[in-house]
């Protein structure tokens, strides 16, 4: 992660503790296109989309979440020595 993504993480985390869902989801969707596998912020988006009342796409993102989880479980079990629970 590079330091605008880092700043665009924590300007973000702002705006969900002032409940500024709206604004924290601008910022969120902005760091997932130039990084799609970054867990943070797409959870982060789940959780405003949420709270905003859009249940059905947090369930979308969070579905997302859970399939790149599996996917580096999988990697990580077939290619380290220790095991992912």
């Amino acid at each position: 992660m590079g330091n605008d993504e880092d700043y665009e993480l924590v300007t973000a985390a702002c705006y969900i503790r002032l409940k500024k869902y709206q604004d924290a989801v601008g910022i969120l969707e902005k760091i997932l296109q130039r990084s799609p596998k970054n867990f943070k912020a797409l959870y982060n988006l789940s959780f405003c989309r949420r709270a905003a009342g859009s249940q059905k796409d947090a369930i979308a993102d969070l579905s997302k979440v859970r399939t790149k989880i599996t996917y580096y479980e999988n990697m990580c079990n077939k290619f380290c020595f220790f095991r992912v629970y």
